[in-house]
């Protein structure tokens, strides 16, 4: 069974460059677009895009996935910076969630310095956002500022537990204080050894439990982060998790590539969202619009699964040699 032209890379990619070498920016999009959801990881599709759409998010995640396939890519670097200064310079109050939702897009996939200039323009227009300063919290590489961030989203919301946590370790980081109890750093290192019992007989659940209480007891437990982050489900709990680890210590390889992988997971998930919302009249007019086939979910699928076990790779590599240790 022959299958369709929209179906393969080489054919979408020719009709683009077509399209673009006579002008037709609407058409050219559609194909780079369509390039981009076939293959999230070719730099020459995103570059397409980024250069031929209208919007001015869409070229901002689409620079920003160049860059990040290719962080030495000069024009990806420079444009990404121009288009970020233009939407904090357009932004208005009323784009507040649409600065917060690309900040941590860009976040994902490794733009963090202009995934923090979006989101501390969140903040300035709106000092009420919880999520502007959790997210401008998560980003800023300035420890003060962080617990500042932190204080805001308290001030709004006193029980936001996140918030809380993320406090006391940026208090307990800062000062370079042991913790709250002079058993937790004990009763902690304990609660990762049952963890990984647990991972050994299969029992993932209580595992990820056992690491999170120790993260909660003991926030510089540099190895709790990383097996909280392995054993999570949430793409975005791992990578904060990750991000964590290295704080503690930023030569963590495993924690480290661990981060790397998962925002490649996650710069193809975003790949996926953007085409599903992709509008009616930026589609190719000669070739219709397939829904996801088999095929492709089993493409998809195989990736996902090649990333996951990598990970478990990393954090039993880990586990390996702290028991060598």
């Amino acid at each position: 069974m022959s299958s369709s032209p929209w179906e393969d890379l080489k054919t979408v990619l020719k009709h683009a460059e077509e399209a673009q070498a006579a002008g037709d920016r609407a058409r050219a999009y559609a194909f780079y677009a369509r390039a981009t959801e076939l293959d999230p990881n070719h730099l020459g599709a995103w570059l397409g895009r980024a250069a031929t759409t209208s919007d001015l998010d869409d070229a901002i995640t689409s620079w920003a996935s160049a860059r990040a396939l290719a962080p030495d890519h000069a024009e990806a670097r420079e444009q990404l910076d121009r288009h970020v200064t233009q939407k904090i310079q357009e932004s208005t109050i009323e784009q507040v969630e649409s600065l917060i939702s690309l900040s941590r897009w860009l976040a994902d996939v490794g733009q963090k310095s202009s995934a923090y200039v979006l989101v501390k323009r969140a903040t300035e227009l709106d000092d009420t956002n919880e999520q502007g300063w959790i997210w401008r919290a998560g980003l800023t590489d300035n420890p003060k500022e962080m617990i500042s961030a932190l204080n805001q989203v308290l001030a709004l919301k006193p029980d936001n537990q996140q918030a809380q946590a993320g406090l006391e370790w940026a208090l307990a980081f800062e000062s370079g204080a042991p913790p709250s109890s002079p058993d937790a750093a004990e009763e902690a290192s304990r609660l990762v050894e049952q963890g990984q019992a647990a991972l050994q007989k299969g029992d993932k659940t209580q595992a990820h439990e056992l690491f999170k209480h120790a993260t909660e007891l003991d926030a510089q437990n540099e190895q709790a982060w990383l097996w909280r982050g392995g054993t999570t489900a949430d793409i975005d709990d791992a990578l904060t998790c990750m991000e964590q680890a290295l704080a503690i210590n930023p030569e963590n390889e495993p924690a480290r590539e661990a981060r790397a992988w998962l925002r490649v997971k996650k710069l193809r998930e975003s790949a996926k969202a953007q085409a599903e919302v992709l509008p009616p009249t930026t589609r190719a007019p000669t070739v219709g619009m397939p829904t996801v086939s088999s095929a492709d979910w089993r493409r998809n699928r195989g990736t996902i699964l090649a990333i996951f076990i990598i990970v478990l790779l990393i954090v039993f590599l880990v586990f390996v040699l702290r028991m060598q240790g």
